[in-house]
């Protein structure tokens, strides 16, 4: 029988660059995106939790103790998978215009890649600048398992009635926090009757502030988040199959979907989180970030 640890976490990208390089979407959606009235270009009409991380230095300051949080947690989460010695781990992301575009878009697809290697620091919209000074061709290899990813393939069409009909109610253009929650379950089935031990980890910040349009998609919705990071601690995570895709747009929660997968295998397993932190930003850092794990 397979053992199944659960894990989610932010992929915020401003930790790879310096603080000093200012690498937050909050400057660029506040110069260039045009659903930001003019009285809001001025921070005095900020609320006082955005001016208080804005400073006088335009955020510089205050990411510092943000990136420190988030390098301690993430340190916290490496210690469970090295010690939980996983075989591999399952990663729940979503696709941000990379594999899909305009049409053919699955609501769930399982990468069989082999072994991927990139080179995050060759220039790009965010620079070539990195916090450990590392050349510009400098290569990451992530290793993959495509023959696990092929039978986890085939074991999603043997179970396909099942998957298909996740959530019993038809899917508009993404899949609806209960077809997630239920995909998430399958999953945990068809692992836990596997040999292996898995980590299902989910990827994704939380409320995004630049997809809030109710704030002027300047800042997240905090309440929302605060909301979800305690029902991981009070065991609540299946209230997130309840949810709407259109209250998930609302906070601007898209990626919560991957955690509601994950937290789906977790309801079918039984097992209880726990809240390594859950970083909080006013407005200038985006998007709430939480990190969590659901030991066996």
């Amino acid at each position: 029988m397979g053992t199944i640890m659960g894990m989610g976490s932010s992929h915020w990208p401003a930790m790879i660059q310096p603080d000093e390089a200012k690498p937050w979407p909050f400057l660029r959606t506040l110069a260039n995106d045009p659903r930001v009235p003019a009285e809001l270009k001025n921070p005095l009409n900020w609320p006082e939790g955005v001016r208080a991380e804005w400073g006088q230095d335009e955020g510089v300051s205050a990411h510092r103790e943000h990136r420190r949080r988030l390098v301690e947690a993430f340190r916290e989460l490496r210690k469970e998978i090295q010690a939980f010695a996983p075989d591999f781990i399952l990663m729940f992301g979503d696709d941000q215009y990379e594999n899909f575009t305009e049409d053919i878009i699955p609501p769930f697809c399982v990468m069989a890649f082999a072994d991927l290697t990139s080179h995050p620091f060759k220039g790009g919209r965010r620079g070539r600048s990195n916090v450990w000074n590392e050349p510009e061709d400098h290569a990451i290899t992530m290793r993959s398992k495509p023959d696990v990813a092929k039978w986890l393939a085939s074991r999603c069409l043997e179970e396909r009635r099942a998957i298909n009909g996740a959530g019993q109610e038809p899917d508009p253009i993404s899949p609806t926090p209960r077809r997630c929650f239920e995909v998430g379950r399958i999953m945990a089935r068809i692992l836990a009757d596997s040999p292996w031990r898995v980590v299902m980890y989910a990827s994704g910040g939380w409320s995004h502030g630049f997809l809030v349009e109710k704030h002027h998609c300047l800042w997240p919705d905090v309440e929302s988040d605060r909301l979800r990071a305690q029902q991981i601690r009070d065991g609540r995570e299946a209230e997130w199959k309840e949810l709407t895709v259109a209250k998930i747009e609302d906070a601007g929660q898209q990626e919560l979907m991957t955690w509601i997968c994950v937290a789906g295998a977790m309801h079918e397993l039984g097992q209880k989180g726990d809240v390594i932190d859950y970083v909080e930003t006013a407005g200038v850092f985006n998007s709430g970030k939480c990190l969590a794990v659901w030991k066996p």
